[in-house]
């Protein structure tokens, strides 16, 4: 398997003088740097981190929900036989207590993430 390694190149940035380039040289055929270009750059990048903390504040709160969701069928196994379709559902005592020690990790992890959307 080959891999490609690409590199990034931002607008605006200047070479590394000491890599080959395949760039023409100064004057040749660039074009001039425009301070409209670099605005109109951290305006694509201001727009690109709100849109991501907005992802990430969406991700935060569906993660809350729904692990929320399941402490209550975790704690109360009638429930949660209910809710997965298990009729008769009578789990022994170490079940029971595994799934205690699941709904507090549940509750905290549920917090956390709460906490982390501040």
């Amino acid at each position: 398997m080959k891999f490609i390694h690409h590199k990034r190149v931002l607008a605006n940035q200047l070479p590394d003088p000491t890599s080959p380039s395949d760039m023409p040289p100064a004057g040749e055929g660039c074009a001039p740097f425009v301070a409209a270009e670099f605005q109109d750059v951290s305006l694509k990048g201001t727009e690109y981190m709100r849109h991501t903390v907005i992802l990430l504040r969406i991700s935060y709160w569906l993660g809350a929900v729904l692990d929320a969701s399941m402490i209550v069928p975790m704690l109360v196994p009638r429930v949660g036989g209910a809710m997965f379709g298990l009729e008769h559902f009578a789990p022994a005592a170490d079940y029971r207590y595994a799934m205690m020690i699941g709904a507090s990790l549940m509750l905290g992890w549920t917090i956390l993430l709460i906490w982390a959307d501040k």
